[in-house]
């Protein structure tokens, strides 16, 4: 599936939004050669420790597949151009087909929650569900009164705290 030019500039505007800790956030919208995803796909970069010599770099994708969209967390390479993988390139995490983009950026964030619950060595109860876990440490406080404006914040907005609470 491939977009048009509107769409593009909003799935990006909406990544961004959803994980404001990524950067340098690019995209392809072509079949490209043999070593990549046929369609569309957008990615954005997180670094763990910069200024050390050799700094892990985590990858936040999200591609079209014929018509659904899917998730991804990669570290060393963004999900688009796998092929080309090095030692210590690794896919993390990635969500089933989903119809919507925004279905994804849920889905990917319910994966990351659960992922992030299950290293810091806390159980979850019994019957809690992982997108109820993500709602945890993605929306912290949601409902809480805006200082700044008086608004309250929606309780669909989610955000990538600029420390992850795992």
């Amino acid at each position: 599936m491939f977009l048009a030019d509107y769409e593009i500039q909003h799935a990006l505007a909406r990544v961004q939004a959803a994980f404001p800790s990524f950067t340098q956030w690019a995209y392809i919208n072509a079949s490209d050669d043999e070593r990549s995803l046929d369609g569309f796909a957008l990615w954005g970069q997180w670094v763990l420790h910069p200024e050390e010599l050799m700094p892990r770099h985590f990858y936040i994708t999200f591609a079209t597949h014929a018509e659904h969209w899917s998730g991804h967390l990669t570290i060393g390479q963004q999900y688009y151009l796998w092929t080309s993988a090095d030692v210590g390139d690794a896919h993390l995490l990635d969500t089933a087909a989903c119809t919507t983009l925004e279905e994804a950026i849920v889905a990917l964030k319910a994966e990351i929650a659960r992922l992030c619950h299950a290293l810091s060595g806390a159980r979850m109860r019994k019957g809690t569900s992982p997108h109820e876990v993500a709602e945890q440490i993605w929306a912290p406080q949601a409902a809480r009164q805006d200082t700044h404006h008086g608004a309250q914040t929606p309780m669909h907005v989610l955000f990538l705290p600029q420390e992850p609470r795992c």
